[in-house]
């Protein structure tokens, strides 16, 4: 894992799945916002990745790419998933409040800068991004570029859909 820099009192800091193994393993333990980027062929990942990055007490997860619907809807699931099961062992109604918020952005630029400024948790102050990258391509590059124009006052394009530029 990678850190690439502060903004707006948020650390970034950037992981491949593909590339790194043990990437689970540096997650940090609260307080976080996991920033995701899939293509069509990632979806093999997706519960992988929803499974450990849960385990790491996200405040919030924002989904970018080709699969930001089915990550999004996969980490809700699970969320339930583990209310229930909760719910069943100590008979008390599970707080919602307690549970990562998720978002799906077409926009890759916009779920981006969402994850800096926009994303939220009344529970949780949060002071770091996970940039979670599971492309073969990388999109290392372009967080990187990202981050220097939002610290030149860079917004977001109001396009529906921008897919991010890859590294190879």
């Amino acid at each position: 894992m990678q850190q690439f820099g502060l903004v707006n009192g948020r650390k970034i800091f950037y992981t491949n799945v593909r590339r790194d193994s043990e990437w689970f393993k540096k997650l940090p333990g609260g307080n976080w916002c996991a920033f995701t980027i899939t293509d069509d062929e990632d979806s093999d990942l997706v519960d992988l990745v929803v499974e450990k990055s849960l385990k790491n007490q996200m405040a919030y997860v924002c989904n970018t790419g080709q699969l930001a619907d089915k990550v999004e809807l996969s980490f809700d699931l699970k969320i339930v998933e583990k209310a229930i099961e909760q719910e069943s062992i100590t008979k008390i109604p599970f707080d919602y409040d307690q549970s990562p918020i998720t978002t799906a952005h077409k926009n890759f630029g916009e779920g981006f800068w969402f994850s800096l400024f926009a994303a939220q948790n009344e529970e949780n102050d949060i002071n770091t991004v996970i940039c979670i990258d599971f492309t073969k391509k990388g999109v290392k590059n372009n967080i990187q570029s990202l981050i220097e124009k939002i610290n030149n006052d860079w917004l977001p394009s109001e396009e529906e859909i921008e897919l991010p530029y890859y590294d190879e």
